[in-house]
């Protein structure tokens, strides 16, 4: 098994806080419940076709934020380490379908597919640019960056850190002030309430 299933999650939050004893019963309910949400949105999401109900967390990410509450630590940002990184956007950025894959991904948030290849080889990295968008789309699967939607042959975005890093990546081709309030209230309503709208109008 690559990650977490549902019940992990719900059994590690419920420890954590059964030894935290300044807190009452009630409180320490409600902890669970809000923290269980916050890893349900920010980590999960990989599916497995024998746990496609729930989805798979992401392990790394998961013990990130469970020791921090363990450690009784501000919850900060996720270790670049452990999320999906930049640069393997970068890289199949040499190719010249990967625009198109990624904007289709921030606009539907899945894209179809055909096949996923059952064996990715260095030779082909090394032509990376003359590779087909099924390859783009079977190394996304393989790293992190898409997993099976709910949709039959369609792959879609996982959970809001990936889609955090494609946005990030998009924005990264224009020539745009990410620092301002109007640009980081789109990107929050794209990731939180699934509304690409404002962000589209902000890029124009």
């Amino acid at each position: 098994m690559c990650g977490f299933e549902e019940k992990d999650i719900q059994e590690a939050l419920t420890f954590i806080f059964t030894k935290k004893e300044n807190y009452t019963e009630h409180g320490k309910q409600r902890l669970i419940e809000f923290h269980h949400k916050e890893m349900c949105d920010q980590y999960n999401g990989y599916k497995y076709w024998h746990t496609k109900d729930s989805g798979i967390y992401c392990t790394n990410l998961c013990l990130d934020y469970l020791q921090h509450l363990l450690d009784d630590k501000p919850i900060g940002r996720v270790n670049p380490n452990n999320e999906l990184n930049e640069s393997v956007l970068r890289f199949i950025g040499k190719n010249p379908h990967s625009k198109s894959l990624l904007s289709e991904l921030l606009d539907a948030k899945q894209t179809s597919f055909g096949y996923i290849e059952q064996r990715l080889r260095l030779i082909d990295f090394n032509d990376i640019d003359h590779q087909n968008t099924e390859f783009l789309k079977s190394f996304l699967f393989y790293v992190g960056g898409l997993t099976f939607a709910e949709q039959s042959q369609y792959l879609c975005i996982p959970n809001a850190i990936v889609m955090k890093t494609i946005i990030h990546r998009i924005i990264s081709l224009c020539n745009i002030d990410t620092n301002s309030h109007n640009f980081k209230y789109a990107v929050n309503n794209l990731i939180h309430h699934h509304n690409i709208d404002m962000l589209c109008s902000y890029l124009h």
